[in-house]
């Protein structure tokens, strides 16, 4: 914990509770602050009563976000329910705070009753019931060095995944951080602990969210708390006389593509080519294409990866693709956006494709002991490519039309707010879709997000017919000549309500702690 100046930028005070009911309104007040602010934002959480889980994770979210864009947030705290959650979480001294007297509340785990979000497993309430393995102390990172010791075998890495996924679920930073140093002692290579470990969780985390078994402010603070221990770890490897020095093995850049907001996957990428050796230019969140090159040709390196988590961006993707064509770089695709087998990367342009984490790394490598390529035209046909910057040009305003489309013939689609906006954002994405499908010239795409939409509409017991009322108010406002897009999204609308039986098994053998039976 550094310690701040309570008058340092401008004030933003927050009172009484602040909880999963208050934080929306909470992180606008304060996003719209920090953007406004270049010389950062003081946040007055003297008057706090109450602070939950989900205002940890706004907390923590801010931090991260002041730090990223260089506009520092202070915290004009006392003893009281905001330091103890931040203390709790292992994170106060991530934070710039200034002591002084103030209003003591208290601390709780949350009301999520009425939200309709499964609350948190009761937390235990001794260190050694937290956690089955050995603590590590946050202050001691650094003196963590792995040990020669034969490799572990799957239970074992098993057994971890288990540890790491129940410490998240119950909001534990210290016992997640214990789980990955512990490996590390133990001699795992830190990259295999960031790809099956950190990363692993993460794919299950965002699975147990959409079928209903995570809550989103739960997904939101376990994200938080692997982009803390991914931080602990990279600090603790590095300390390792045997990892290369820093710029030995050349340089690359790692990047979100246009449109691309989830940061944690080029991070861990980032941090395994660190590891390795490699000088990483990272980018990240989403950056307009044309911004993206310009700023790689002025810094040098000739390999770049690009990061795409969904389908839904994958023209975003396309884009950014074709500017790093355009400029002489080898382009290595990586995420789940690209497909199960990476082939929507290459029908993008790409030059590669990365499975996972460690693989990714050994492709960057070795483009980068590779003879450059020149610049290279976008890999699109030219129709397609006429209707994509058709989409773009007029996405607004056909949004707009469809999700009026769609309130005409499903009134109950936007009889609240809160429905008009579910509303708007899945017909959004089904624009998207169907883009990123004609794009790539496969109708899986589409197909692919009717079974997610159907998959997530089922899980919380929602009208399975909402997803063709959403491609079929997209069809009727897309003009006639746009056949490429129209016929994925006939394609879509046929798949509608084809969605099969659920397996009896989808939680990969894991399970919430309160879920488990005796």
């Amino acid at each position: 914990m550094s310690q701040g100046s309570a008058a340092a930028g401008e004030a933003v005070e927050w009172s009484g509770e602040v909880t999963w009911r208050e934080v929306a309104g909470l992180r606008e007040e304060l996003f719209d602050r920090m953007d406004a602010r270049p010389d950062g934002v003081s946040l007055d959480v003297r008057q706090v009563t109450v602070i939950d889980r989900t205002g940890l994770a706004l907390l923590i979210g801010a931090n991260h976000r002041a730090r990223s864009i260089g506009r520092p947030l202070t915290l004009v705290a006392a003893d009281g329910p905001v330091t103890s959650a931040l203390s709790a979480g292992c994170v106060l001294p991530d934070f710039t705070i200034a002591l002084v007297p103030g209003t003591a509340g208290s601390l709780v785990d949350g009301d999520p009753g009425q939200s309709g979000e499964r609350p948190p497993a009761a937390r235990p309430s001794s260190a050694e019931e937290r956690s089955s393995g050995p603590t590590v102390d946050s202050g001691a990172v650094d003196a963590v060095v792995p040990s020669a010791r034969p490799e572990l075998g799957p239970g074992s890495w098993a057994a971890a995944l288990d540890r790491y996924l129940d410490a998240l679920w119950q909001g534990e930073h210290s016992t997640a951080t214990a789980v990955a140093l512990t490996l590390l002692q133990q001699g795992a290579p830190p990259e295999r602990i960031i790809n099956d470990l950190l990363a692993r969780a993460q794919t299950i985390i965002g699975r147990e969210w959409h079928e209903g078994r995570w809550s989103i402010a739960g997904e939101h603070l376990a994200t938080a708390i692997t982009e803390s221990v991914l931080h602990d770890l990279s600090r603790a490897a590095t300390n390792d006389p045997d990892t290369p020095v820093l710029g030995s093995r050349g340089q690359t850049a790692v990047v979100c593509g246009e449109r691309e907001w989830h940061t944690l996957p080029a991070l861990m990428a980032t941090t395994v080519l660190r590891l390795r050796g490699v000088h990483v230019t990272y980018v990240a969140p989403s950056l307009p294409a044309e911004d993206l090159v310009e700023y790689l040709l002025h810094d040098g390196p000739t390999v770049v990866a690009v990061t795409c988590s969904s389908a839904i961006n994958l023209v975003g993707a396309w884009r950014s693709i074709s500017a790093l064509r355009a400029g002489g770089m080898t382009i290595v695709c990586a995420g789940r956006g690209f497909g199960t087998d990476g082939r929507w990367g290459w029908a993008l342009g790409a030059d590669q494709w990365a499975p996972d984490i460690i693989r990714g790394a050994d492709r960057i490598l070795t483009a980068i002991d590779s003879r450059p390529h020149p610049p290279r035209a976008p890999l699109a046909r030219t129709g397609i490519a006429q209707e994509i910057h058709f989409l773009r040009r007029e996405h607004d305003q056909l949004l707009l039309d469809a999700v009026r489309a769609a309130s005409t013939a499903r009134p109950s689609l936007v009889q609240t707010d809160a429905a008009h906006r579910a509303t708007r954002d899945r017909i959004e994405a089904i624009l998207d879709i169907v883009a990123s499908a004609a794009i790539v010239g496969d109708p899986a795409v589409a197909t692919e997000h009717v079974t997610w939409l159907e998959t997530g509409f089922r899980a919380r017991s929602q009208p399975l017919d909402w997803a063709a009322a959403g491609f079929a108010a997209v069809l009727e406002v897309l003009p006639s000549d746009l056949v490429n897009t129209r016929a994925m999204t006939l394609t879509g609308l046929a798949a509608c309500g084809r969605l099969p039986l659920p397996p009896e098994e989808t939680h990969d053998g894991w399970v919430p702690p309160g879920s488990r039976h005796a």
